[in-house]
Parts: structure tokens; C-alpha cells; sequence
């Protein structure tokens, strides 16, 4: 009798398994199958296409309750959340998204969007811990450190547009706990010393600078001079994945060169430039002629996936982008004409789904990677923050360096 039921039991599971498996698949989900179908010919204006995207950033918004921004929105059913559509607020998004939002309503005279962005940094304001970070998963406290970055850059920003005291106060506090973290980890084989903590350093000395505190600005320096010192030759830096077997994908690649080229900015130091520089043209020689790139890249610069990350797709080009704002250097205007163009082909302007129209999906094809059938936030912030930029790069237009978007 014991064995028959934990046969019965074994069954029952691998039923339940099997059903959430086919709950989940993209054969029952008409979005999905929008998702992958061929989509009309991008313009080439970039307005619409940044309207479109703006759009969605707002619908979000509202979809997460006004304040937060959804993480993204699930083309099929998750079996986590047990349902598919839009997403819960999530904190790193949402920060990430507030200086677009401000960029945003300066450059199209969206006055709304100033509103949006200060709900939205309020929110995180309520979502912070100690730390400044949201600890996601039960992550351990230097995880949760280094995760107070975008929330910082968002404080600033708020700070900088709004003259908003409480977001200051917030990017003061969140520094003090990531400075902390950097300094008791920098230049040792920790989470202060890997390409991922590069976007932290950066928003510490933006903070330092902004704020008026030389301790961040120190402790900034000596972890991306950390970061920098792992780079090889070829420009790659090891480190930036996980632990785990496979390579890192493009958005973390991408992560570590803008944090080094504008810590370099911020600190004034020509060799953190010099090896964010070395990296991004690695990066662009792996663009194809229609401006795909890998999702994943191994040590040599090869191809480690046949899927494109599209998120790091965006935050490289804009990464390229800056680099011809900082340097002159107009050869960089190539490689990321390249990817907005393949960008913007995979945008859906005319999908009558809320929650695809005007997103930027996590890959392509649309179920790959590991945000499969996802149009995420970040995704489509970045692919707003660049497609500004590179439209000012055709206009010849120039801005104040100083930037947090």
C-alpha cells in the first residue's frame, strides 16, 4: 500500500508539472504568437517610435497601482505569479526608469512625466531598506548593497529636476550603506571588486559629487579602479556573470562599460574611460550587418547565443552613444545606427495588447532567453534613453555631459 501511494503521489506530480508546463507554453497565448509575427517597417523618425515607448512606460505605471513601475508583462501565463499580463512594481525598474521619465518631459514638454517620476521616487523611497536596497530573494546584505545603485541615480535625478529634499536625503542615506559595502569589498575577490558593482561606483560618485561627500567619491574611485584592473588585453573583464557555467549576457557586458566610462567622467579619470572604451569596441566589432548582437559572448569576443538580449542591446548602443558625447569620436555613431534600427523592428506600435504595444521585449525571437515572452521595463526605458540620444547624434545637437539617464 505505501508504495502504490507514493507512486500515485509521484504521478499526481508529474501530472500537475506536465499541466503547468502546457498552462504556460505560448501555443495558448495570442499575444505571444503577435509577439513573433512580422511586424511593418520601422520609420525612420525616431518620435514615434519614443512616444510609443513612453506610452507603454505609463501604462506600467498605472497597471502597478500609479507609483511603482510594473517589472514588465508576461505574454504567457507564469506559473509563479499564476497569472500572465502585468507584473508587480519591482524597485530596480522603477528606479531605473525615473531619470528617463524627467529626460523625457524636459525634451518633449510632457509635464506629466515630472509627475510620474516623483511618484515613482517616492515609492521606491518607501520600498528602501537599511541598506538603501530592496534585498531581492533573500539576497545577502552585499547584493542587496549594490542594489541600491539605480535607486540612488533615481534620488539624484529627483533631486536635480524637482529640488525634491526627501529623494536627496534618501540618495544620502543609500550611499552611506553602499559606500560601506564597496569599501569593505573593494580590491579583493568580492562583490566590490566584479564589473557589477562598476554601475554601483558610479552612482556613489555621482552622489559624492552631487551631494557634497568626498568619502563616496574615494571609495568610488578604488572600486572601479578594482574593476579596471581585471581587464584584459582583448577587453574582456571577467566577472561579470554570476556564478554559474554559462557567459555573462550583453546587459551585464553593457552594465560595466557605463559604469567605468562615466565613473571615469565623474572622477575625472582618463584610464577608467580608456578601459570602458577597450571593452565597448570589442562590443561593436560583435554587432551583425543588421544589427543584431549576440545575447550571450564568451572571453574571445564569440557568440555564446544565438538569441539577441535586447535590453543589453539598448544599453550598449546608448553606451556608444555617450562615448561620442564625451569624446568627439563620431565612429561610434555607426555601430549603434546599426542597433536602433534592429531595435525599433522589433518594437509593436499597432498591437491592440496594452501590454505589447510599445515595449521592448526581453529577447529575439521573443521566446528566448531568460525573459522569454516578457516586454520588460527596463528593456524599454533603455531603448527611450537611446534612441534621444542617437537622434541627437544625427541632429549634430550637444548637451551638458552631466547626465543620469
Amino acid at each position: 500500500m505505501t508504495a502504490t501511494f507514493a507512486a500515485r503521489r509521484r504521478l499526481t506530480a508529474s501530472l500537475a508539472a506536465r499541466l503547468t508546463e502546457l498552462r504556460a507554453s505560448a501555443l495558448w497565448s495570442p499575444a505571444a504568437w503577435e509577439a513573433r509575427a512580422r511586424r511593418p517597417p520601422p520609420d525612420a523618425d525616431h518620435a514615434g517610435h519614443i512616444r510609443a515607448a513612453l506610452d507603454w512606460l505609463c501604462r506600467a505605471q498605472d497597471a502597478a497601482g500609479g507609483a511603482g513601475i510594473s517589472r514588465g508583462y508576461g505574454l504567457t501565463w507564469d506559473p509563479t505569479l499564476r497569472r500572465a499580463g502585468w507584473q508587480p512594481p519591482d524597485p530596480e525598474a522603477t528606479a531605473c526608469s525615473i531619470p528617463t521619465l524627467f529626460h523625457a518631459a524636459d525634451r518633449f514638454d510632457r509635464a506629466e512625466l515630472v509627475e510620474r517620476a516623483l511618484r515613482a521616487a517616492h515609492w521606491r523611497l518607501d520600498v528602501r531598506s537599511r541598506s538603501g536596497g530592496l534585498p531581492r530573494g533573500g539576497a545577502a546584505p552585499p547584493i542587496a548593497a549594490l542594489d541600491a545603485g539605480p535607486a540612488i541615480l533615481g534620488w539624484l535625478a529627483a533631486w536635480d529636476h524637482a529640488a525634491d529634499v526627501r529623494s536627496a536625503e534618501a540618495a544620502l542615506a543609500a550611499g552611506r550603506g553602499l559606500a560601506a559595502a564597496l569599501a569593505r569589498d573593494a580590491g579583493a575577490a568580492g562583490a566590490g571588486a566584479t564589473p557589477r558593482a562598476a554601475l554601483a561606483a558610479w552612482a556613489l560618485a555621482e552622489a559624492g559629487v552631487r551631494l557634497g561627500e568626498a568619502e563616496f567619491r574615494e571609495t568610488a574611485r578604488a572600486c572601479l579602479r578594482s574593476v579596471a584592473a581585471r581587464q584584459r588585453e582583448n577587453g574582456w573583464i571577467p566577472g561579470c556573470a554570476p556564478q554559474g557555467p554559462e557567459p555573462p549576457d550583453l546587459a551585464a557586458l553593457a552594465d560595466a562599460v557605463r559604469g567605468l566610462l562615466e565613473g571615469g567622467r565623474v572622477l575625472a579619470e582618463p584610464a577608467l574611460l580608456a578601459c570602458a572604451m577597450r571593452t565597448a569596441r570589442a562590443l561593436a566589432a560583435a554587432v551583425r550587418d543588421d544589427g543584431r548582437m549576440p545575447g550571450r559572448l564568451d572571453p574571445a569576443w564569440r557568440a555564446a547565443a544565438r538569441w539577441s538580449c535586447l535590453p543589453g542591446q539598448a544599453r550598449i548602443a546608448d553606451a556608444w552613444l555617450r562615448l561620442l558625447e564625451l569624446t568627439g569620436d563620431a565612429s561610434w555613431i555607426e555601430p549603434s545606427g546599426r542597433v536602433v534600427r534592429f531595435l525599433k523592428a522589433t518594437q509593436h506600435r499597432a498591437s491592440r495588447d496594452p501590454g505589447l504595444r510599445g515595449g521592448i521585449l526581453g529577447a529575439s525571437p521573443a521566446g528566448a532567453g531568460h525573459a522569454g515572452y516578457q516586454v520588460l521595463a527596463g528593456a524599454t526605458r533603455s531603448f527611450v534613453d537611446t534612441l534621444i540620444r542617437h537622434r541627437d547624434a544625427r541632429l549634430g545637437a550637444t548637451r551638458p555631459v552631466p547626465v543620469l539617464a
